[in-house]
């Protein structure tokens, strides 16, 4: 069985080379939006998946959408908004993806809980 990092990694790459081959094909940039918004947006995503225990359970990722987001508040400060706004998002992603794996991780954690503890359980069941 694949790890939860490589699946997901295999993932995010995939939708993330999907897109690339999309604007390439049109030879013209993305449509960046407005990158106050998009950062605004990664931060509360970051804060999401702190709560949700990325930390300690989705480091990567969430290192990840930490590095992006402070690349586009660097961004945002030289003017360059277009870039901004897309490294924002690439944060958002990453913070996305690293709640997500948080959350996977405690469910995995619990579904092995319950296991353990039926595994406890006399043949037939408790009565």
């Amino acid at each position: 069985m694949p790890s939860v990092s490589r699946t997901l990694a295999g993932a995010f790459l995939a939708t993330a080379v999907a897109a690339g081959t999309g604007c390439a094909s049109a030879g013209t940039f993305p449509e960046a939006g407005d990158a106050v918004s998009a950062i605004a947006g990664a931060e509360r995503l970051i804060q999401d998946a702190v709560r949700a225990g990325a930390d300690s359970l989705a480091a990567e990722p969430l290192a990840a959408a930490r590095r992006n987001l402070a690349t586009a508040q660097g961004q945002r400060d030289a003017r360059n908004l277009d870039r901004a706004a897309l490294t924002a998002r690439e944060a958002q992603a990453d913070a996305t993806l690293a709640r997500e794996a948080a959350e996977r991780a405690k469910a995995q954690r619990a579904r092995d809980a319950a296991a353990a503890a039926a595994r406890q359980l006399p043949p037939g069941g408790a009565r």
